[in-house]
Formats: structure tokens, C-alpha cells, sequence
């Protein structure tokens, strides 16, 4: 009995995954986007150069930095707000 069901089921393909048919509906084409106001960029920044002096035992998992090199830290960060300020205002 339980062959003549095996049997049955394997020749009727009643199942999608037997018959080897989808049965979901194909899917749509991927939407075409239209870009309306196409923006440039700002020129490439160029960031001045922060070096790492040695930390104290205490600290040894962080990064050091001098006074100097620490005014450059900060320059770099306020260069690369400006620069996304800059694309927001170009891009929006």
C-alpha cells in the first residue's frame, strides 16, 4: 500500500517542489529609478596627518596623542563635517 502511494505521489506531482514547477508568481522587474537632480561632489579632502605617541601603562589600550597631533585630530574631524554639511546641502 505504501508503495503504490509513493509511487502515486512521485507520477501525479501534485507537490511543487515534486514537479518541479514554482509556485510563486515570477517577481516583478526591479523598479527603474529616475534620478531627477543629479549632484557633484565636493573636491576630495586632504587631511593633515595625525601621529600616535606611546601610552602610559595605564592607558595602554587606547591611542595617544600630543597636543599637536591631537589640534590635528580635531581639524580632521571639523574638515570631514564640513565636507558632509557641503553633500547635504548639494544633494538634498
Amino acid at each position: 500500500m505504501r508503495k503504490i502511494l509513493l509511487i502515486a505521489v512521485l507520477t501525479i506531482g501534485g507537490c511543487c517542489w515534486m514537479s518541479k514547477r514554482s509556485c510563486f508568481p515570477p517577481c516583478p522587474p526591479a523598479e527603474i529609478v529616475k534620478i531627477e537632480k543629479p549632484c557633484t561632489l565636493p573636491p576630495k579632502l586632504k587631511l593633515p596627518a595625525a601621529d600616535r605617541v606611546p601610552c602610559p601603562e595605564q592607558l595602554k589600550d587606547g591611542s595617544c596623542y600630543d597636543a599637536e597631533n591631537a589640534a590635528k585630530l580635531a581639524q580632521r574631524l571639523s574638515m570631514m563635517r564640513d565636507w558632509i554639511k557641503a553633500v547635504r546641502s548639494r544633494c538634498r
